[in-house]
This record gives C-alpha cells, sequence and structure tokens, in this order.
C-alpha cells in the first residue's frame, strides 16, 4: 500500500513537473512568436517608409529636371484639383482626363479618414499616383494638420507635397508643421498672388471657394483666368468640386472645360501640370535653361545623394 502510494506521488510529481515544464514552453513560444511578429511589423514598416521616401524623392528630382529643362518657355501652368477623393470621379472623369492626356491633383481631408468615408480606396489613390496624380492635403480651420499627416502616414500613399487651404489662409503653426512635413506649395482661394511666400512657404492662388469651376465655367471666369495665366507665363489651380458642395461631374461640363485648356496647351501657352510642377514652373518662367540650371543643380545633387542613400538602405535590409 505505502509502496503504490508512493508510485502515485512519484506520478503526481513528474506529471506537475512535465505540466509546469510545458506550460513555461507554451509560455516562451508565445513569447517568440510575439517577438518575431513585433519584428517582422517593424521590418515591414521600415521597409514601407524607405520606399516612400524613395518615390518621393524620385518625384522631387523629375519635377526639379522638367522645371530646369522648361525654364524660360514663358508657358503659364494650370493644375486641374479635385477637392474630394468622390468615387464619381473614377467614372466621370478619370476618362476624359485621359483622351487629353493629363493628370490631376486630388485632396484628401479629415474627414476622409473616417471610417464610413465614401471615397477612392488608398489602393486606389496609390495607383493614380503611380499614373503621375498628386495628391495633396486640405485642411479647414478646425483640423489638426499633424493628425492628418498622421493618418496619411498609416496608408501607402507617398505624403504629400501640397497643402490645400479651401477657407482659409495660412498660418504660421500651420507653415511649421508643414515644412516639417516635407510640404514644399500652398493652395490657397483669398489673400494670395501666385508665387507669393507665406511664411517660407511658396502659395498658389486657386479659383473660388465654395464655386464650382463647373458653374464658373458657365460664368466664363475660368477662361477669364486661364487667359491671363497664359498672358502672364503664371500659374493657377483651378478646383473642381468643395466639401458638402459636391458638383455633378457632368461630362459635357467637364468635356467643356478640358476644351477650354487645351485651346491654350495647343497655342503653346499653356501647360497642365500638378500643384508642385505649377509652382516649380512659376520658379523658373523667367529664366533661361543655363541660369535654371545653375539655380536648381545644388538641390538636384542633394536630392540625389539622398535618393542613393535611401537605395543602400534597401539594398542593406532586402
Amino acid at each position: 500500500m505505502r509502496r503504490t502510494l508512493i508510485m502515485i506521488l512519484i506520478a503526481l510529481l513528474v506529471a506537475g513537473v512535465a505540466l509546469t515544464f510545458g506550460i513555461s514552453e507554451t509560455k516562451r513560444q508565445r513569447e517568440n512568436r510575439q517577438e518575431k511578429s513585433e519584428n517582422a511589423d517593424a521590418y515591414n514598416e521600415q521597409i514601407r517608409d524607405l520606399w516612400q521616401e524613395k518615390r518621393s524623392l524620385e518625384r522631387d528630382i523629375q519635377e526639379l529636371e522638367q522645371a530646369t529643362a522648361t525654364a524660360g518657355d514663358n508657358l503659364g501652368s494650370v493644375a486641374l484639383l479635385f477637392a474630394e477623393p468622390d468615387p464619381r470621379l473614377e467614372t466621370d472623369v478619370f476618362p476624359l482626363m485621359a483622351q487629353h492626356g493629363y493628370t490631376g491633383v486630388i485632396a484628401l481631408s479629415a474627414d476622409d479618414f473616417a471610417e464610413d468615408a465614401q471615397r477612392l480606396s488608398n489602393e486606389r489613390l496609390r495607383e493614380l499616383q503611380n499614373e503621375g496624380w498628386e495628391i495633396c492635403l486640405s485642411l479647414t480651420a478646425s483640423d489638426d494638420l499633424a493628425a492628418l499627416c498622421n493618418a496619411v502616414k498609416q496608408t501607402d500613399l507617398d505624403m504629400p507635397k501640397t497643402l490645400y487651404l479651401p477657407e482659409t489662409l495660412l498660418t504660421e503653426a500651420q507653415s511649421t508643421i508643414a515644412q516639417a512635413e516635407g510640404i514644399v506649395t500652398v493652395v490657397q482661394h483669398s489673400g494670395t498672388v501666385s508665387g507669393e511666400i507665406c511664411y517660407g512657404l511658396p502659395c498658389i492662388m486657386a479659383t473660388g471657394s465654395r464655386e464650382s469651376l463647373l458653374s464658373e465655367e458657365k460664368k466664363g471666369l475660368s477662361k477669364q483666368l486661364l487667359a491671363e495665366t497664359a498672358a502672364t507665363s503664371g500659374g493657377l489651380v483651378l478646383t473642381i468640386g468643395y466639401r458638402r458642395v459636391r458638383d455633378t461631374y457632368d461630362e459635357n461640363n467637364v468635356s467643356a472645360m478640358l476644351r477650354s485648356i487645351d485651346r491654350y496647351v495647343k497655342l503653346g501657352k499653356l501647360a497642365v501640370s500638378d500643384c508642385v510642377g505649377t509652382q516649380a514652373r512659376m520658379a523658373t518662367a523667367s529664366l533661361s535653361v543655363e541660369d535654371a540650371e545653375k539655380q536648381n543643380q545644388t538641390k538636384l545633387d542633394a536630392l540625389r545623394r539622398q535618393l542613393f542613400e535611401v537605395n543602400e538602405k534597401i539594398k542593406s535590409l532586402s
């Protein structure tokens, strides 16, 4: 009896040790899996950030090279800015833009990152960026610019270089945040002359705030603005749509707008670009190619060095 009891106790002891070891092993395995998962997440985030930086640098280099090459051509420059990523753009606008060989700018606001936002997907916006479209940030007086930038960083989108202010003028505090986030151009409606420097950032004038370009087209205002831009080799952003004021992107209206632009393009008086490209063109409009090369060479060299360093980091992690 005593022997049997001893055997039972030994068996229980062995079972307890095995169970404790098994629990410890299971806990260790969980910790290892968690550590591997955290390492993988950190790696993926690092790779994503590097690729975003690479694409941004490549775009900056391309735009600066283009602005240098077109210096002194005396062309006005216009950007077409769609004030909200409305899904109807996909069917009603993009095909028309493609027919004319144009790309445009799509604004993202804080509202567009709400869970119930009805808009083009991040995947589609990323594809549009790859096709040459620009994404910009749209900021109202009640929005937090830093929070909006952080929302974009959680996606696979390249960080926008343009800040669009549909209601207000740029403040010094906003400019400080914008420049820290790599924003290089500001678009605003009132109190702005294209080319003016606002708290360290160059500004471009846009069409009226709550009025849509499509209604302005009927009144002839857009034609007047286009004519002035072409005649003065200036820069202009034509805004289409405005947050709660939604345009009907009727094919005939959009076609009429694009035909108005086409007339100046075919006359060699106007170029269609994005906001950053429009600003870059304005900066070199009065320069010769040689002077533009001297002015931009230092910037280009710095950008190319940064791109080389980013490529090396990507290689080391691959």
